[in-house]
């Protein structure tokens, strides 16, 4: 059903660990027969002109397989928003059969997937989020994605903003966006999605910022050397007013 084995993924990574960082040695000599102390065709003469020039052939392969790469990693993260939208289908039917309250419906799915991610819980959640949009709400930019010309963060990008938008203004956005998202950067994508999310709908911009709210929080991360980050999410004009009060503490500590 799912068209690809863990084996075959497998097997594939196994060839991209031996990705040599350089590319096979060429041919020095003029001729594979030439006598052993025969100078190299490129040995420096002292003259500029005659310095080695790198291998221009070479890096242009080389580049050509780093956007291969990507391209692949970006079809890796469709199939893997595609498996996770099943997965999570076929978990909530065996929840249901084995008789699981309907709220509680759900639970741990989000977790396994994280877990199978390597992701935290939180992050499981998201990515479990972002499958979901794109598979049902999202086709033009899961296509884009499944075909490498867009990245996972940029179809992030795509699905926030539009998540307050219905079901079918998302999916009109999304084909305003079809074809033209390989040649944007960032920063244009981000631009043309809420342009086309206000024309559909001009409250979502204020539904966006209300649901924006609800996302604030405080974060603790350890860092080295015995020090920690720590990361408030806030409405601007409580982040000014929390910054302000740091910045007046901080200088009164510095005056004593």
């Amino acid at each position: 059903m799912l068209g690809l084995t863990v084996d075959e993924v497998q097997e594939f990574i196994s060839r991209l660990a031996m990705v040599s960082e350089s590319a096979p040695q060429q041919q020095t000599l003029s001729d594979p027969t030439d006598a052993p102390d025969r100078a190299p065709a490129h040995a420096p003469t002292g003259d500029p002109a005659h310095a080695p020039t790198g291998d221009p052939a070479g890096d242009r392969a080389r580049i050509a397989l780093l956007s291969a790469l990507e391209s692949l990693k970006a079809a890796a993260a469709a199939a893997q928003a595609r498996i996770a939208v099943e997965f999570d289908r076929s978990q909530r039917h065996a929840q249901r059969e084995a008789g699981v309250p309907s709220a509680k419906v759900g639970v741990g799915i989000a977790e396994q997937i994280a877990l199978a991610r390597r992701e935290s819980p939180t992050r499981g959640s998201r990515l479990l989020g972002l499958a979901k949009a794109l598979v049902h709400e999202l086709p033009h930019t899961l296509a884009a994605l499944s075909a490498g010309e867009v990245s996972e963060w940029r179809a992030t990008i795509i699905a926030q903003a539009t998540a307050v938008l219905s079901a079918e203004d998302r999916q009109a956005v999304d084909a305003r966006l079809a074809g033209r998202l390989g040649a944007m950067a960032d920063r244009q994508v981000r631009a043309a999605a809420l342009a086309a999310a206000y024309e559909l709908d001009p409250r979502s911009v204020v539904d966006r910022a209300a649901y924006a709210v609800t996302q604030r929080r405080v974060t603790l991360r350890p860092a080295p050397d015995t020090m920690a980050y720590l990361t408030a999410l806030l409405p601007a004009a409580q982040a000014v007013a929390v910054f302000a009060a740091l910045h007046g503490a901080a200088g009164a500590a510095r005056a004593e």
